[in-house]
C-alpha cells in the first residue's frame, strides 16, 4: 500500500529572505518604491477624438505610427502598423517587428 504525501508547502519569496543581506533588502525596498504602480491617465473627448482619426488615418495610408499605451501599469510603446480595426472589441490590431498585437483603443495615450 503507497501512502501519498502532500507535496512541501512553497513559501514563495520567504523562503530567499534568509539569504538577503541588510544592504540588498534596503536597495530592494528603494527599488520597489521608485518603480510602483503608474497611474492610468485619464484622456479628455477631444484627445480621444483625436487618437480616433489618427488611427483612422493610418490605418486607411497604411502608414507606420508608434503607439504608446497603458498596460500591466506602465507604459509601453509599439512601432508597426495597423492591420486590422476591430469595433466590435474596439481594439486594434499592429503588426511590428515583434509580431502581431492587440491593443485596446482604451490603453491607447499617444500615436506618434
Amino acid at each position: 500500500m503507497s501512502r501519498e504525501y502532500p507535496l512541501p508547502y512553497d513559501r514563495g519569496n520567504k523562503k530567499w529572505t534568509s539569504l538577503l543581506l541588510s544592504e540588498h533588502r534596503e536597495r530592494l525596498l528603494q527599488w520597489k518604491t521608485s518603480h510602483g504602480k503608474q497611474e492610468r491617465p485619464v484622456l479628455t473627448p477631444e484627445r480621444s477624438n483625436e487618437l480616433a482619426f489618427l488611427i483612422q488615418e493610418a490605418f486607411y495610408e497604411q502608414s507606420y505610427i508608434t503607439i504608446t499605451y497603458f498596460s500591466d501599469d506602465e507604459y509601453q510603446q509599439l512601432h508597426g502598423k495597423i492591420k486590422n480595426c476591430r469595433l466590435d472589441i474596439k481594439s486594434i490590431e499592429v503588426s511590428s517587428k515583434d509580431g502581431p498585437a492587440s491593443i485596446l483603443f482604451s490603453d491607447i495615450i499617444d500615436i506618434l
